[in-house]
């Protein structure tokens, strides 16, 4: 649905009345079978969000029904930490309950992420103000400090979708020039189509009303695959085989490769590299790399070190490049007679 498949582990922060998570939750159940990759967070504490939204504990009940995961009380900008305290979110099946879930003590702290999702971000104000002139400095610390924070669980190749409006003075938070003090890399943005969520009633903060949204983008921002070999945060892998295996390479290929076998032409010609089914990469029939994808296709930078372990899987098999070589013979350069 959307930029989102059902084998990819989602987080989505800071969704009003769960109503965004809820159309995830759904399509994959119905899809699928389930919604277990997918965890929604919202930034309110029980008592706050069915206050506010008052739909919102029976969406919560539902996306956990179909195997989902609900958090509260996290904060958008200190991911990592509220992971470490905030328990799953429990359908409350007590008679007594005047709510349909609870709060539990099961945590998830070290679980990592291939998209974390943020649409309209805003600070909470009351009475509905979120982004006009007076605030938009502390709104433009909050994305920063969200990306900031969301990298430190993305894994290789995962992305921040950060969805928003582009009329003033949404679009004057220039969120496309954020995220460069991170390990995240901005590769554009797409249209955002609210149809496609049926369910989602996008909110305000801190006052369940509606907004309209025909003008709102999609931010996409990106973790490269390898890291640049000066970023802090970045090991270069010491060998090919700890590239592959940071890669997910199937296997069987690092079995054949560990055995010293190269990928022979026939094998190579007009098949895609054992890696692309991983989501890891696209190669052309020289060896080089033609462009490199991650999960979804989005298009993320071609490095060095890419390039280097591109051409050390496909290696031609010399012997068998050389006979096919002898085998044909050169073309004539003399034109043929009539």
């Amino acid at each position: 649905i959307g930029l989102f498949e059902h084998s990819l582990r989602l987080l989505v922060c800071g969704d009003g009345d769960l109503s965004f998570s809820l159309t995830l939750a759904r399509f994959f159940a119905s899809s699928n079978g389930d919604c277990v990759n997918l965890t929604t967070s919202s930034v309110e504490t029980l008592e706050s969000l069915t206050r506010i939204y008052p739909t919102a504990a029976d969406n919560a009940k539902e996306i956990v029904s179909l195997g989902g995961t609900v958090l509260l009380e996290v904060d958008a900008t200190n991911i990592l930490s509220c992971l470490e305290r905030s328990g799953k979110v429990e359908i409350d099946t007590a008679s007594s309950s005047t709510s349909p879930i609870r709060v539990g003590t099961e945590l998830i702290p070290n679980r990592r992420f291939d998209r974390i999702i943020f649409n309209f971000p805003c600070i909470r104000l009351e009475k509905g103000r979120d982004g006009q002139c007076s605030e938009m400095d502390e709104n433009i610390r909050l994305v920063e400090a969200f990306l900031e924070s969301s990298s430190q669980l993305l894994e290789p190749g995962g992305e921040v979708h950060i969805t928003h409006k582009t009329i003033p003075p949404f679009g004057d938070w220039n969120i496309e020039s954020m995220g460069s003090a991170t390990d995240v890399v901005y590769r554009g943005a797409v249209v955002f189509d609210k149809s496609m969520f049926p369910e989602y009633i996008n909110k305000k903060a801190l006052q369940s009303q509606s907004f309209t949204c025909f003008d709102a983008v999609t931010h996409i921002f990106q973790k490269p695959l390898v890291c640049a070999p000066s970023a802090s945060t970045c090991q270069k892998p010491s060998s090919l085989m700890e590239s592959l295996q940071q890669f997910r390479c199937p296997t069987d290929v690092l079995e054949e490769i560990k055995n010293g076998k190269s990928m022979s032409n026939h094998r190579r010609k007009n098949v895609e590299c054992p890696l692309q089914k991983r989501g890891v990469g696209m190669f052309t029939n020289s060896g080089m790399v033609g462009q490199w994808f991650g999960n979804n296709g989005s298009l993320a930078a071609v490095s060095e070190q890419m390039l280097q372990l591109a051409n050390q899987l496909l290696v031609l098999d010399d012997s068998g490049a050389q006979d096919h070589k002898q085998s044909r013979s050169p073309p004539s350069t003399k034109r043929q007679k009539k």
